[in-house]
């Protein structure tokens, strides 16, 4: 029997937490079933890492996007597991700032916040995005961010 697994984290202490408990757990298991003793293989370099934006730049471009934007279509949003190799960029030494755009269309987000169905998500086959204000405050949003970069 073969078993792989995907595992993400926030951080670096707290993955090696769990990729320390996961070997004690497949072991105990082995032990506790009278079964041999598995074979455990991890590859530590294989993985993405949590993606953190840089702070000073996500400060800078927050404020530009908050002198632009309507107040009630800026919404701060908790770190995500997603797995995005963004982080190696920023994790390299280049300073990131990773944002998301919103593509739901409103009604179905007031559906949502009513108690309704939740909104479906990038990469589900029920997404889809509205395209002319997606594809206008997405290019509006990332050209403002890059000319702000560059009027040091």
């Amino acid at each position: 029997m073969k078993l792989q697994l995907t595992v993400r984290t926030t951080n670096d202490a707290t993955r090696e937490r769990v990729l320390t408990s996961i070997e004690r757990i497949v072991k105990a298991a082995a032990t506790g079933a009278n079964a041999p003793e598995p074979e455990f293989k991890l590859d530590r370099e294989a993985f993405t890492p949590a993606l953190a934006n840089d702070p000073e730049l996500s400060k800078k471009t927050l404020a530009l996007f908050r002198d632009v934007f309507p107040a009630d279509r800026l919404h701060e949003r908790a770190m995500s597991l997603g797995g995005e190799d963004f982080s190696r960029i920023v994790r390299g030494g280049v300073p990131g700032f990773y944002f998301f755009i919103g593509t739901s269309p409103p009604e179905k987000i007031k559906e949502w916040k009513e108690g309704g169905k939740p909104i479906v998500f990038t990469h589900t086959e029920g997404y889809y995005p509205i395209p002319e204000p997606t594809i206008k405050t997405g290019v509006q949003a990332m050209s403002l961010a890059v000319l702000n970069l560059l009027k040091k």
